[in-house]
């Protein structure tokens, strides 16, 4: 499908959240990503895809990895559904502080930085749709709440100059980037910001 185009693949999907330790989790890649290496030339493979920032989990891993991984990987949220939406939107300020403290990781265990990926991100893992319609938390459905949080998030990523970072949901309720073929709430607040950023060059 992709020729010799670069591909990215993930290792797992939130290992940890899953039970998983570091132990286990390395010892797995170091058993299958080079073999994964070797049949695939132009594939790249990121790790660890945990369903939160876990510095020691990190280090760990780095200090043990072989081969290393071409990039590092977690998911970011800041809230539950139960949450008040001001501390959704204050909450942001810690993907800062994950960002610092992932790249001293890296100093620490390789001495040297990997790109940044952040492979699931919105203001809350656990906003769900039941009996067809999204729980109603009074954020989902509040354009001024929106419009705040997905704009000071895209700016924390790209301040923090990540390399990557996949909007969680695309296409499905409850926060689509894209309904019904037409550009939803959220997906219009991410087009203003992306269209910024590379309009003015920022990056």
């Amino acid at each position: 499908v992709f020729g010799n185009q670069t591909v990215y693949f993930e290792f797992g999907n939130e290992s940890d959240l899953n039970g998983i330790d570091v132990n286990q989790y390395v010892l797995k890649w170091n058993q299958v990503i080079p073999q994964l290496k070797k049949q695939f030339p132009t594939a790249r493979f990121i790790a660890l895809d945990n369903y939160q920032f876990t510095r020691r989990y990190m280090k760990t891993f780095l200090q043990n990895a072989n081969p290393l991984p071409d990039g590092v990987s977690w998911h970011e949220y800041t809230c539950s559904v139960n949450w008040s939406a001001d501390f959704c939107l204050a909450n942001i300020d810690t993907w800062s502080i994950h960002f610092a403290q992932a790249r001293a990781a890296m100093q620490e265990a390789i001495h040297k930085e990997l790109p940044i990926w952040v492979s699931e991100w919105n203001y809350t893992s656990d906003q769900a749709v039941i009996s067809g319609h999204p729980i109603n938390d009074g954020k989902y459905n509040n354009p001024t709440f929106m419009q705040a949080w997905t704009t000071k998030a895209m700016q924390s990523l790209i301040e923090n100059r990540i390399f990557a970072a996949m909007q969680y949901f695309a296409t499905d309720l409850p926060m689509p980037l894209v309904s019904n073929g037409q550009i939803a709430t959220e997906g219009k607040i991410f087009q203003q910001n992306y269209q910024a950023v590379m309009v003015d060059n920022k990056t």
